[in-house]
Formats: C-alpha cells, structure tokens, sequence
C-alpha cells in the first residue's frame, strides 16, 4: 500500500469504483477527522445547480438544511422527494463543494508525472470503494462496459489498476492470439526534483510582485523533492501568477527517466471503461 501527501494530491481527480469522475480535489480537512474536500467546476455560460434554491426548496420540506452541506447531499435528498433541481446560468467560472470523502473510502491514492510546459506536471488521482458518482447520477449499478468498444472511445484514457495504480494512457488496441489487448503510453515518471533556486531567481524577474508571496510563504533552497509541486502551483494560484510563472516552474522540474514507453495489458483484466479505464492484473 502507497500513501501520498496532500501536495502531491491537491487538485488531482477523484474517481468512483465504477470509473465515473467524481469530482477534484480542492482541499483537505486535517483538523479533527481527516476528510478529502471535493469540489466540481462549472465554465461560464454554462447552466449549473443552483444550491441556494435548492436548499430552500428541501428546507421547505421540512429538512433540517446547513452551510456545510455539499452538493451531492442536497442532489440526493431532492432525487429521493423526486424535486425538480433548479439551474441558473454561470456567468463567470464557478467551483461548488461536491461532498466530503473519508479516508476508509479511499481504495487508491496514486500520482505520476509527466514532462509538461503549461500544464499540470502531475496526474494525482484517488479511487473510490463505493460507486459514489453512479448514485450521484441515478445510474444502474454496475455501469459501464467491459466488452471492446470503438477504439475512438477509449483513446487517450487513463488507465488505473486497482492493485498497481495508474498504469497509463490508452495508445492503441492491439492483437494476439485470439485475444486484443490494450497498448499503454507509460511515458512517465514517480519521482524527481525541483531546482527551487533556479524557479525563484527566474521568478523574481518575470513577475516580482509573486515573487514576494512565493519567498514568503515557502522557505525551501536548492533542490526539493518533487512531492512539493502541487503545493507551490497553488501558492501560485492564490498569488494571481501569470501562465509564465507556471511555465517557469514547470521547467525547474526535473524527472527520474523513465526506460518503458509502452506496456499492453490484456482486455480481459479491464474491469471497467467509463471516464478512466479500471483493470485488475493480478486479479
């Protein structure tokens, strides 16, 4: 069993045991029980639940309604009374708390990296026992599909075993005797470094107002274990940074090589292919 920090998670997916996306990661509670906060993001000009309404509307029935409930409580009790959810339209970027998830939840905890430029360097991603997002959907359970399906359904799928963690990203299907199969791109790495003195020396001359926050609330010199990314992307979230500042961490990071660019898996250990594809090998 691997354990991962809340740097190294923060902002990663959260995934149900049907495969279905849950939501991410926003935050975490340490201070009493330990809980994962998940959070789900709407774009602007789009429709999203409207949670004020809603909690009117189940306090009107005589549901005892608080701050602290999240979306997918409020979207299941007005399932259950059989309520019409209101939506109103996004006008900018909207992030709603989705629930809560307990530690005893969490079958997996896994994260990669991979070389980017002005994205997320890492992959974090939690899965869940229970089909937590199927019932948030009223969907039958199990749900999904096992059997081939159109091969431009399942490209570029990442890919977690429920015994190793993430294996990939789907690449292609493959044939062998009597059998297909799915070849993975395994480009990718678990460990590495961040030169912390080259990203803040380059930092303080793009954009030295983050500069300021970053020495500020981050003590850290020479080379920092990778572990620490997801902490300082989001220092430079809360600092207002620009793309540049992102890019300039990105590339202070420095990977451990990886020496396999592919791997293929047979289909019969697939378990699930929903938004990720589930397998289990050793199963």
């Amino acid at each position: 069993m691997s354990y991962r920090s809340p740097s190294e998670l923060i902002g990663g997916r959260i995934y149900d045991s049907e495969g279905l996306e849950y939501g991410f990661i926003c935050g975490f509670d340490l201070e009493d029980e330990p809980l994962i906060k998940a959070c789900i993001e709407f774009p602007g000009e789009v429709e999203y639940p409207d949670v004020e309404a809603l909690k009117q509307m189940i306090a009107d029935m005589g549901y005892e309604v608080t701050e602290e409930m999240g979306l997918e409580e409020l979207v299941l009790i007005a399932r259950r009374e059989k309520l019409r959810i209101p939506y109103k339209k996004a006008p900018k970027r909207i992030v709603l708390v989705k629930g809560l998830v307990k530690p005893e939840e969490v079958f997996l905890a896994d994260v990669v990296y991979r070389k980017r430029i002005y994205e997320d360097v890492r992959t974090p991603v939690i899965i869940l026992d229970n089909p937590r997002e199927a019932r948030y959907r009223g969907l039958n359970i199990p749900y999904g599909e096992v059997s081939p399906v159109k091969p431009s359904r399942i490209y570029g799928k990442l890919v977690v075993d429920l015994d190793e963690g993430i294996l990939g990203w789907v690449k292609t299907i493959v044939f062998g005797r009597r059998s297909i199969g799915l070849r993975l791109d395994t480009r990718f790495s678990r460990s590495g470094r961040i030169n912390y003195d080259d990203f803040i020396n380059r930092l303080k001359t793009v954009e030295p107002g983050t500069y300021e926050k970053i020495t500020r609330w981050f003590s850290f010199e020479g080379l920092i274990d990778v572990s620490w990314y997801g902490d300082l992307r989001r220092g430079l979230e809360e600092a207002g940074a620009l793309d540049k500042a992102l890019q300039i961490l990105n590339e202070s990071v420095e990977l451990e090589p990886y020496y396999i660019e592919y791997r293929d898996i047979e289909w019969s250990k697939i378990t699930r292919i929903n938004d990720i594809v589930l397998t289990r090998i050793k199963g």
